[in-house]
């Protein structure tokens, strides 16, 4: 039997592909030239050059339309790397990463942003206050001794900083440096992206049961995750995460306080884009 002929050639389709190339080369100059636009709309109306929600929609929305053999992981990666370019484009993006968070850092912003490596999440605080960096990333867990950073957030002198984003938004990438999960914040407030977690800092002179927290939150119909716990010298403050977009002053925080009778306090430290999650970047989804 005669083996049929390729309807094209190994040197047309490379042919092909160098065509789908420059045309790809081509919409991202186009691209470019569109964020210059916004970006003089942005400077005139004030809004800042960093949309992390803004971001989170774009890659929920390719995400979701996409098809075919190409990673979705890869896929987010791309455009992690082309938003990190463009919000350059847009300000001097910086950077304090507290140290072993930089490979996930550089996932996430791209590969040019500056960053400025500090050894401690307080430290990362103190170089937005002092403004030498714009953003910051500080780890989820710290290193064994070092006081979290969300106590120097609580101190009335960073009282504009926010939590603004979690990392990694997709997948771990490359991050091997130790850090594998992180937030950024900043002196801005969140930006909305239609599905988001908040963030609480709940204080109080005694320590709390987490679990009791955890439960009394549910009795008004918010669910909370423990994130962290931390001395101090008013007594002990949690971290968590409430699985919704809360506004400060939610009236439920203050009656499942009320309910713990251990004169806690609660301070609404920002909001983030729900990550992707497993199953949406195609990977194996947990039992």
């Amino acid at each position: 039997m005669v083996k049929a002929k390729p309807a094209f050639s190994l040197d047309d389709l490379r042919r092909r592909i160098d065509e789908i190339d420059d045309g790809l080369q081509d919409l991202l100059v186009r691209r470019a030239e569109l964020v210059e636009t916004v970006m003089g709309l942005k400077q005139s109306g004030g809004v800042a050059p960093f949309r992390p929600g803004r971001e989170a929609q774009i890659l929920r929305r390719l995400v979701a339309r996409h098809s075919g053999a190409f990673p979705r992981a890869s896929l987010v990666r791309l455009w992690r790397e082309l938003l990190g370019a463009t919000v350059s484009m847009q300000t001097d993006l910086s950077l304090a990463v507290c140290s072993g968070c930089g490979d996930l850092t550089r996932d996430h912003f791209g590969i040019r942003v500056p960053l400025l490596d500090v050894p401690s999440g307080a430290q990362v605080v103190l170089a937005i206050n002092e403004v030498r960096a714009l953003l910051g990333v500080v780890p989820l867990v710290e290193a064994e001794g070092a006081e979290p950073w969300w106590l120097h957030v609580l101190d009335p002198e960073n009282a504009k900083i926010r939590v603004v984003a979690r990392l990694p938004f997709g997948s771990i990438g490359n991050a091997m440096d130790g850090c594998a999960d992180a937030f950024v914040i900043a002196s801005m407030e969140p930006d909305p992206s239609g599905d988001d977690c908040t963030v609480f800092a709940i204080a109080s002179p005694e320590e709390l049961d987490s679990a009791a927290l955890t439960k009394a939150l549910l009795d008004v119909g918010i669910d909370s995750n423990p994130l962290g716990l931390a001395a101090s010298g008013r007594g002990a403050v949690h971290l968590i995460e409430i699985d919704a977009l809360l506004e400060p002053g939610d009236a439920r925080i203050g009656q499942a306080l009320a309910r713990l009778r251990a004169g806690a306090r609660a301070a609404w430290l920002g909001f983030y884009a729900r990550p992707l999650d497993d199953a949406s970047l195609g990977g194996i989804v947990p039992e």
